[in-house]
């Protein structure tokens, strides 16, 4: 018995003790840790995973830090690794981005690849330290070439967007399919956009079928919205507006803005649902107060016309101007529209002009159209019939045609 109390005793299932002396200790399962390993750094940290996950113990996130930290100042990159994580996430400690970028700085020289991946992103996003695009590809590659999934995603995306790295699609592409043959669903969906898109991969719709399918078994807004994408347009799988419907609401009822948008434009359209202007309302409503630009141009063009919603001519304007400063070319021209026309706005021909210009160079004919009268007029600028014939030309080379209708719904790709 003196044996036994020389031992710490630690549940990691289902017990009964009774602590007394002398009395039967019934145990379903238990740990005996011996007194001189708790100064042990791979027990300290075993420790501190228990006690971050309740196992066996009550989940007790500062204990978990505790043990962690005892082993991370012995040099175990693991605890480390683990301490950092809390340190970041503010689990157990007060939040301290910088103390973490310390124990991940420690781990990642040891060749921890949790630990070089989670600092590159501390470094692309500039938490904690200055942001540094160079240094954040130079630690995704350590955790990529580790076969570190998310490292590999990481540094994918970093070419993609050419940050840190010369842009290289295909390279993108290469690391986002050795993550996403690793199951990580944000690189599958990045590998079927590559698909679907054709850039850094020939086009093929069927892949991108695939790959969408595999991130949305796992459960993943963002693909469920991408299936929509291909059913709505016949994309590597026949046309379907009713499964369409289904994948978009899928998203859209877990909050995912562009398959809110994308539900409402078929709400409005009557396809793959019946046609229902105040369902199509809602649904640009919930992702335009989020801030989605086609959204809040497409619910300005509903309360402009009081369509399914009370008509409002300058709650109309308003919506254009939100999507339109967000650079949405339609509302770029609906605004500009507004101000030619004093629709919902005092009218101003120089907004007038601002707004069609901002359109025009995005190659918005209608706007290039309207420009060239502006300038055929002399209206809030001077007059100058050389500009008004080439803005003229250009609206014609881009299909202008006589109308200043506004555009069908804007759908989010």
């Amino acid at each position: 018995m003196n044996k036994l109390f020389k031992k710490f005793l630690i549940a990691v299932g289902g017990l009964t003790i009774l602590a007394v002396v002398g009395i039967a200790v019934t145990l379903y399962v238990v740990l005996y840790v011996v007194e001189d390993d708790v100064g042990d750094a791979k027990t300290q940290n075993a420790l501190g995973v228990k006690y971050e996950q309740g196992q066996g113990v009550a989940k007790d996130l500062e204990k978990a830090a505790d043990w962690y930290r005892l082993a991370a100042q012995q040099g175990l990159a693991a605890a480390q690794y683990n301490l950092g994580m809390m340190l970041r996430d503010g689990t157990g400690v007060v939040r301290d981005t910088r103390a973490a970028f310390g124990w991940f700085i420690r781990a990642a020289e040891q060749g921890q690849p949790d630990a070089q991946n989670e600092l590159g992103n501390l470094y692309v996003n500039g938490d904690g330290i200055a942001r540094d695009a160079e240094q954040a590809a130079l630690w995704f590659r350590k955790a990529a070439e580790q076969g570190n999934a998310w490292g590999q995603y990481n540094l994918g995306v970093l070419y993609w967007d050419g940050e840190g790295v010369a842009q290289d699609q295909t390279l993108a592409i290469d690391w986002y399919r050795k993550s996403a043959d690793q199951g990580n669903r944000f690189a599958q969906v990045a590998l079927g956009y590559g698909y679907e898109s054709g850039f850094g991969i020939a086009q093929d719709y069927a892949e991108a079928l695939v790959w969408y399918q595999k991130a949305a078994g796992q459960g993943f807004v963002d693909a469920y919205q991408h299936l929509g994408i291909l059913y709505s347009n016949g994309w590597g799988v026949a046309e379907s507006q009713a499964q369409a419907v289904t994948w978009y609401r899928k998203a859209a009822d877990a909050g995912q803005v562009d398959a809110q948008n994308n539900l409402a434009a078929l709400y409005e359209r009557g396809q793959g649902v019946g046609k229902d202007m105040e369902q199509a309302a809602h649904w640009y409503r919930k992702a335009a107060d989020k801030g989605q630009a086609d959204a809040q141009y497409n619910l300005g063009r509903l309360v402009e016309e009081g369509n399914g919603v009370a008509k409002d001519p300058e709650r109309a304007a308003e919506w254009y101007r939100y999507a339109a400063e967000q650079g949405q070319v339609d509302a770029q021209f609906a605004l500009g529209l507004a101000y030619d026309e004093g629709l919902g706005v005092v009218q101003n021909n120089a907004k007038a002009l601002q707004w069609y210009t901002k359109a025009a160079v995005q190659e918005h004919a209608d706007a290039q159209h309207n420009l060239g009268a502006l300038y055929d007029q002399g209206r809030g600028v001077p007059k100058d019939v050389d500009k008004a014939v080439d803005w003229y030309r250009k609206a014609a080379s881009n299909g202008y045609a006589d109308s200043k209708v506004l555009r069908p719904p804007a759908e989010a790709q």
